[in-house]
């Protein structure tokens, strides 16, 4: 049986409260980028978020360019609820990415009690990573 991302969650959460650990901060991991850079972006942001002891319990990518307003795209918007729904309490998604066109963004945070992490990382296509 498959596990959707509200069944890892319930069990992650489960987890961490039998612990008797304080929780680790749970993070979407969100990236833009063409489809021959998406993984090669989230694996290295999700290496990042977990040498900062976050959990990250979902990556969503969006294909295209940098340039392309955050605010259209379904990716953002995915990742924004699971922010609302309080699921996570942050994104992290790469340097590059402009959220300066995002209306609000800072409110909406702080609103949630959220973050918003940007973390450098070597783009690389699939062809420069085979050559390696």
């Amino acid at each position: 049986m498959k596990r959707t991302p509200g069944d890892i969650a319930r069990r992650a959460n489960i987890a961490d409260a039998a612990s008797g650990f304080p929780s680790r901060p749970v993070v979407v991991v969100y990236a833009m980028a063409p489809a021959d850079l998406t993984y090669n972006t989230t694996s290295q942001l999700c290496a990042q978020a977990d040498a900062r002891d976050w959990r990250v319990i979902a990556e969503v990518t969006d294909t295209g360019p940098y340039d392309s307003p955050l605010a259209g795209r379904i990716g953002w918007n995915t990742a924004r609820w699971y922010i609302n729904e309080g699921r996570a309490s942050g994104i992290v998604l790469p340097r590059e990415a402009d959220t300066a066109g995002v209306p609000g963004l800072t409110e909406w945070l702080r609103e949630h009690g959220a973050f918003l992490e940007r973390l450098p990382v070597t783009v690389q296509s699939t062809e420069q990573q085979a050559a390696m």
